[in-house]
């Protein structure tokens, strides 16, 4: 409570040979052009940074994150970041707001709720994001746990 906590993620979506690509995102999977499949495979690696911040007795916590994702396909990498707030709720669940996106994008927001099934140690959390985008607008649900020791 009243402090900082500091964070580091790391990962990789592996992209199957043979199959009409979805590349996996942090905001959801995201078609590959003129539905190409991809001849071998591919891990498309990420991490990101991230800082909390509590206020108030824990009633407000703010997280930020920066980072960076690797698109092996396209040989490329790009930046990501995001802004969120979760605040205190009723029997252990904190509602939650989330915007975030890769440079260079229009960003992706979500809302949700995050429950505590054991406090302070296992979190289950569930939003519903959208993203204006071209071609077509995103939409997703997400359902995640977490971990804290």
């Amino acid at each position: 409570e009243d402090g900082w906590g500091f964070a580091l993620t790391v990962g990789a979506g592996r992209l199957k040979p043979g199959v009409a690509e979805d590349v996996p995102t942090q905001i959801g999977p995201a078609d590959a052009p003129d539905g190409l499949s991809s001849s071998q495979s591919r891990v498309n690696p990420f991490f990101n940074l991230i800082a909390s911040l509590s206020l108030a007795g824990g009633q407000f916590v703010f997280h930020g994150n920066a980072g960076m994702a690797r698109d092996t396909r396209e040989d490329f990498s790009q930046r990501t970041w995001g802004l969120g707030v979760e605040m205190f709720g009723l029997w252990r669940a904190y509602p939650i707001a989330e915007i975030y996106g890769f440079s260079g994008e229009k960003p992706g927001t979500q809302v949700g709720v995050r429950w505590w099934a054991i406090p302070n140690r296992w979190q289950i959390d569930g939003t519903l994001g959208w993203q204006s985008a071209d071609p077509q607008n995103r939409r997703w649900v997400s359902v995640g746990v977490r971990l804290l020791w």
